[in-house]
């Protein structure tokens, strides 16, 4: 196998190439384990040219009905996650990112008292279904004595979906909202670490095949020594091939 080749697999596998079985927003996001969605609409984008016939209107249909959800999660960064897949994601990756918001928090002077003291504030405004864009959040902490500038804001937003408190709601016109994680999608199931890491892993190599440890470690964000490990739990329907002195494993 050389260079070509693997990226004709990779393509194939990311269905972008030769079609695909899949139907629906969900399957793909599902597919593809998790796909990033730094930028909305060309994250739209990125599951539409997968969904031959499909049209914006049916991938926010699939953002507005929660059966695809957008929020931070893996490196850190906004990735779409299929509704079944974003509890036990969560659970794996929350460990590793949580302290990244963490010390961010700190190395910018952001008082910690001051976030955690906004979660009991946005609990119960956003109780009974309710979605709230950037602006309205801001409003809502400021009528309850707390300034929020923009940072502050961002700050405070995304340490609550590190709590499993906020995620992406509605959309509302070219707006994104947010809503209750709990509410919006309820958690259904729990996966052990190891049953976590499997299943991560072998969405990953399916989906991204070939591809290598690195390239999995940096995909998930989690450590190589988990990604190891996840491998060896998944190898037995993987073949590997050496090419140019690193491993690829293939689907």
């Amino acid at each position: 196998m050389n260079t070509p080749d693997i990226l004709s697999l990779r393509l194939y596998n990311q269905q972008l190439s030769a079609g695909t079985q899949f139907k629906k927003p969900a399957e793909i996001v599902s597919w593809m384990g998790a796909m990033q969605s730094q930028t909305l609409e060309m994250a739209k984008w990125a599951i539409g040219v997968r969904l031959p016939g499909t049209n914006v209107k049916d991938i926010e249909d699939a953002l507005n009905e929660a059966h695809v959800v957008r929020t931070h999660i893996l490196r850190p960064t906004w990735h779409f996650v299929a509704a079944d897949d974003i509890h036990w994601m969560f659970d794996l990756s929350n460990p590793r990112i949580k302290p990244i918001y963490i010390s961010y928090c700190k190395l910018t002077g952001t008082d910690e008292q001051t976030i955690t003291g906004t979660y009991p504030i946005i609990e119960k405004s956003f109780a009974g279904g309710k979605h709230y864009t950037k602006p309205e959040i801001q409003e809502i902490l400021q009528q309850h004595g707390i300034e929020c500038k923009e940072r502050l804001l961002n700050m405070v937003i995304g340490r609550a979906e590190m709590e499993g408190i906020l995620c992406n709601g509605k959309l509302r016109g070219n707006k994104q909202t947010f809503t209750l994680l709990h509410e919006w999608v309820p958690k259904k199931y729990t996966l052990s670490e190891e049953e976590a890491i499997e299943r991560l892993a072998r969405r990953f190599f399916a989906s991204h095949s070939p591809a290598t440890l690195e390239d999995f470690a940096w995909w998930s964000g989690l450590t190589v020594t988990t990604c190891r490990k996840a491998i060896e739990l998944i190898k037995h329907n993987f073949m590997s091939e050496e090419i140019n002195g690193r491993t690829f494993w293939i689907k």
